[in-house]
């Protein structure tokens, strides 16, 4: 009689050993088939996202001609394009889009700066600039800003979403849905603590 009790002891301290590993064994393996196995198939965010890349503090020109370092932006999320100063059908569609994107956000939109850089010389006309009050029109892009943005094919086809620390982090291609990089927007400022 004296011998099964060390016995069910012994089973009784084996079962709690299992039953501890298996507390923390189910999660680790759960986690690992979920990743390597059953892979999620979709995505929350509408945008294409990027490797985060810092924008260097480049000092570009402003719409009057005055120096104005993009690091006068931090701390702001910013909606950037870069085209050319002749600003065609495609360009002022996407400075429509974010102009409409930013309106639409309400309560948030001060926490959201628009910004084109000019690619080539010609400047933007005043009927343009009047048409998107708000918006740094900035010339003057140095190399290590284009560097920025590598590996585009045609940087012109994007509106970039830059984080308030000054990085490149997300994309839209031509003809993005509002929707969609709306949808973005308000996950992105309702996580964030800072901008």
């Amino acid at each position: 009689m004296s011998s099964s009790i060390p016995n069910v002891a012994q089973r009784s301290f084996r079962v709690n050993l299992v039953l501890i590993f298996a507390v923390f064994a189910i999660p680790l393996i759960a986690a690992y088939l979920s990743f390597f196995v059953w892979p999620p198939q979709g995505r929350l965010n509408y945008g294409e996202l990027l490797e985060p890349k810092l924008i260097p503090d480049v000092a570009l020109n402003n719409a009057e001609g005055k120096s104005f370092p993009l690091g006068n932006l931090r701390g702001k999320w910013i909606m950037l394009t870069i085209d050319s100063g002749d600003c065609d059908k495609a360009c002022n569609q996407k400075l429509f889009l974010m102009r409409q994107i930013r309106i639409s956000m309400t309560k948030e939109m001060n926490r959201i700066e628009r910004v084109l850089v000019l690619s080539g010389d010609a400047k933007l006309t005043a009927a343009t600039l009047k048409e998107y009050p708000g918006m740094h029109v900035l010339s003057g892009a140095n190399q290590a800003l284009i560097n920025t943005f590598s590996g585009v094919p045609n940087v012109a086809d994007y509106i970039f979403l830059v984080d308030p620390v000054g990085q490149v982090m997300m994309r839209y291609a031509r003809n993005p849905d509002p929707a969609g990089i709306r949808r973005d927007l308000s996950r992105l400022l309702s996580v964030s603590q800072v901008g």
